[in-house]
């Protein structure tokens, strides 16, 4: 697990690194696997989770939304190598 990845660990001095550590354990329950229907649904739900947890430490939308936009962008290049 590499935490937070190319994104800091730690927002305005709150430490989110334990969101992006769950985050990358439900990534590794799929990485590799081809993008079914469940897969697609399974990481928009790995996803949301992220932006719910940075949400609850750090009490912030638009951090979140951030991280959450970023991982639905850029996640699938992480999925597959």
């Amino acid at each position: 697990m590499n935490s937070c990845s190319y994104s800091p660990d730690k927002i305005f001095g709150i430490d989110i690194s334990s969101a992006c550590e769950l985050h990358d354990r439900g990534y590794k329950g799929i990485w590799g696997m081809e993008k079914t229907p469940w897969v697609i649904a399974k990481k928009r739900a790995i996803d949301t989770r992220l932006r719910d947890d940075i949400f609850k430490l750090t009490n912030s939308k638009f951090i979140a939304n951030i991280y959450y936009f970023a991982v639905r962008l850029f996640g699938w290049s992480s999925l597959h190598g």
